[in-house]
């Protein structure tokens, strides 16, 4: 009837059954199979025989077919197993033992080939097609699994360069590896900078080659930091190098000028060596910030007086930055001093100068302030999380384009940065935060998309400066009453300014360009001899075989160690069992008496104490 399913033909009903037979007999281990077989044979002999006695002798006769049976299993058991099926039971059992090793080798390939920390593909090494690709690689590519195996390994690279990283990769003869660097492109455009490493192997009897691919975009961000830190690094040494020699130039001029100022003269004589004295003064003031800020990362704090380091910066700022911006101060006289290193406070205030400035490319206002903040000020400025106390508080602001809303969570991140490549590392807000956090001091952003941007920073104040300056403007600078002083200086100019300096303030100066003439005048004086003022930087010996020459011809001996270089710091350390002060150059006429004064004080209160 039409509508009905057909019914199975019995050639397809057998067929099916002895496709179940043989699916069975399959998975039966050889002996059971023998065994069945035997037991077949034996009961169709049974069955044989009990159809040809008659009905009245069946039970007999069944009896005796069993036992026939019987003996006919239990002889052609032996004789087929040693003769036909024990060959064949090795075979089969060598085919299962080389199955489940094939078996456990392809699950540690798939382990292997998934586990593998870079993305890894493998090709046909003629066509260059993939065949296989792990969970690293369709990570990478930004495309399952689907769509990266069948495609030649060419679609993944840029096309302008697909051959050129085809033939690179080729595994050279003789197996070793090949490695290269190249550039693939994910599915979303992205180019991503990798590291390719490939080599030949033969599996599952075809010749490929396996690749791995490795992102290396970190990598090369970091190289490229390092490249900047070391070209930084250059400079740095190179300003070192330039302020060194700028000193000696510079404390020749102030020197002269200073006491030719001293003298009575004409007004209009008197103006001109001010303004010299002044340009000098200023130079010298552009000469110790460039030091301080190479010198950032030696950590010295004492008491600093913030507004002076606030007016420095900005008076840099007129000097280096555009014309066209103009540069503001708002500082108070009563500004609460702090403890903090002054060389990296010029590199926090330079760092966001620096930022402003880069914010206003067509002009501006660049503004210093500073404020003091009282304790009960700090919840109603809307600061939290502050440490109980006082705080000086400085700010840089700038009227440029300000910082959009979405970048204001990330400006303090390492490597972030808004800037062109090439114009910035990423690392000037990140290193200020840091050295704000190290004072244990926070910062402050205000700023607005279009109307410019300010910084806040707050540093712990202490109530009061334990020390007051020596010499205040306009007060009698500190005068020798005979004492002898030694003056080390390889520069000429400068040894004559100093040893001048020495002898219009009342002291007898011996005089040595190198270490050689210091010891020789130390050891014609012995006792006698006060205080030395030696540079750092001299042929033949050191500062620091020096120093320790003259304290063991002279142990009383006082020592002030001078040096516009890095490392005079240093240097100085390693002679701290002596005492002596350092001044760092250039330094003024002032400057140096105040020193030479303190160091015969300390040597007067040495000498009581024994």
């Amino acid at each position: 009837m039409s509508g009905q399913l057909p019914h199975p033909t019995i050639a397809a009903t057998v067929r099916a059954t002895l496709s179940r037979v043989g699916r069975t007999l399959t998975h039966t281990s050889p002996v059971r199979l023998l065994l069945l077989i035997c037991v077949t044979i034996a009961v169709t002999h049974s069955l044989t025989m009990l159809s040809l006695h008659p009905w009245h002798a069946i039970l007999p006769g069944w009896a005796h077919s069993l036992v026939e049976s019987v003996l006919l299993v239990i002889v052609l058991f032996p004789a087929l197993y040693f003769f036909s099926f024990r060959p064949l039971i090795a075979q089969v059992s060598e085919c299962q033992r080389a199955e489940a090793i094939m078996r456990e080798s392809e699950h540690k390939y798939r382990q292997l080939f998934e586990c593998l920390g870079d993305a890894a593909l493998l090709f046909d090494s003629a066509m260059g097609r993939v065949i296989d690709a792990n969970h690293e690689a369709e990570r990478m590519f930004g495309r399952p699994r689907a769509q990266i195996v069948g495609k030649r390994c060419d679609a993944f690279f840029p096309s302008e360069k697909a051959q050129e990283y085809r033939q690179r990769m080729t595994p050279r003869v003789g197996g070793a590896t090949a490695n290269l660097e190249a550039e693939v492109r994910t599915s979303d455009g992205r180019v991503l900078p990798v590291h390719i490493s490939t080599a030949a192997l033969t599996l599952f009897g075809r010749d490929l080659v396996v690749g791995l691919f490795r992102d290396i975009t970190e990598f090369k961000t970091l190289h490229g930091e390092l490249l900047r830190a070391q070209r930084l690094e250059c400079v740095g040494a190179l300003a070192s190098g330039i302020a060194h020699d700028l000193s000696n130039v510079l404390v020749p001029v102030v020197f002269a000028t200073d006491i030719l100022r001293r003298a009575p003269r004409e007004e209009q004589e008197q103006a001109l060596l001010d303004t010299i004295h002044s340009s000098a003064g200023r130079a010298i003031q552009i000469a110790r910030q460039i030091i301080a800020f190479v010198r950032g990362g030696e950590s010295r704090r004492t008491e600093l007086q913030l507004r002076d380091v606030l007016h420095e910066t900005a008076e840099m700022a007129r000097v280096v930055f555009p014309k066209s911006i103009r540069i503001r101060e708002d500082l108070p006289e009563d500004l609460w001093p702090v403890r903090a290193d002054a060389a990296q406070m010029a590199q926090v205030l330079m760092n966001l100068a620096v930022n402003a400035r880069d914010a206003m490319p067509d002009g501006g206002e660049l503004q210093f302030a500073a404020g003091n903040l009282a304790e009960c000020d700090l919840a109603r400025n809307g600061i939290s999380g502050a440490r109980p106390g006082p705080y000086a508080v400085f700010s840089v602001a700038d009227t440029g384009s300000g910082i959009p809303a979405e970048h204001r969570d990330q400006i303090f991140d390492p490597f972030f940065t808004t800037k062109p490549a090439g114009q910035g590392t990423g690392l000037g807000l990140a290193i200020t935060r840091d050295i704000v956090t190290s004072h244990d001091g926070f910062i402050q952003l205000i700023s607005q998309s279009g109307h410019g941007t300010k910084f806040r920073i707050f540093l712990p104040a202490i109530a009061a400066s334990e020390a007051e300056p020596l010499q205040r403007q306009g007060s009698a600078l500190p005068a020798g009453q005979g004492e002898l002083a030694l003056v080390v200086d390889d520069e000429s100019t400068v040894l004559e300014m100093t040893c001048l300096a020495l002898e219009k303030a009342g002291y007898e100066v011996l005089r040595a360009s190198d270490g050689a003439e210091a010891l020789a005048a130390a050891a014609g004086h012995g006792a006698g001899l006060k205080v030395a003022v030696v540079d750092t930087v001299m042929p033949f010996l050191g500062s620091h075989a020096v120093i320790q020459a003259l304290h063991e011809v002279n142990p009383s001996l006082s020592i002030i160690q001078t040096s516009a270089s890095i490392g005079a710091a240093r240097n100085g350390d390693r002679a701290a069992s002596m005492p002596h002060a350092f001044l760092p150059k250039p330094f003024l006429v002032e400057q140096l008496l105040v020193a030479v004064h303190e160091a015969l004080q300390a040597q007067r209160l040495r000498g009581n104490g024994k």
